[in-house]
């Protein structure tokens, strides 16, 4: 089967999905230093290390300040998998999740590849990804049918 630049790109975008762990809790905890940044919290359960960063800005028509909470979650090998986002007295709003971004890539890769190769075995194809990546896209893909 011939790859096209299309899942060529896709593949791309998978790979660094899986291989970049994301902005680390050391990078984000520097911006205690601004004067807008209040507080930043961390806690830590048997799966996931969540860090909750507040800072406040001033509403531009009411003048009040506004409090603001940006939650990232990690795995414990230090994979950003999620970020939310609070605003005031609102509920936590997904802004980006790892699991999501995955499926998005591989309903794009299963659509594009069904364009190209209607019979083609996704498995197979799947197969000659990174061995550490196999497992969760196989998962992912199982989801994605």
């Amino acid at each position: 089967m011939k790859i096209d630049n299309k899942i060529k790109c896709i593949i791309e975008k998978m790979t660094h999905l899986f291989l970049t762990k994301g902005v680390q809790p050391s990078e984000i905890a520097d911006a205690i230093f601004a004067q807008e940044y209040n507080d930043i919290s961390f806690s830590k359960t048997e799966k996931f290390i969540t860090m909750v960063v507040c800072f406040s800005e001033v509403d531009e028509e009411s003048m009040d300040p506004i409090i603001h909470r940006m939650k990232y979650t990690y795995t414990l090998d230090k994979y950003l998998v999620k970020i939310e986002q609070k605003i005031g007295t609102k509920n936590y709003k997904t802004q980006w999740d790892r699991d999501i971004e995955i499926s998005k890539l591989l309903h794009q890769f299963t659509d594009q590849v069904k364009i190209i190769a209607p019979n083609a075995n996704l498995n197979e194809i799947l197969s000659t990804m990174p061995e550490p990546l196999q497992p969760s896209l196989c998962s992912h893909l199982k989801l994605v049918a």
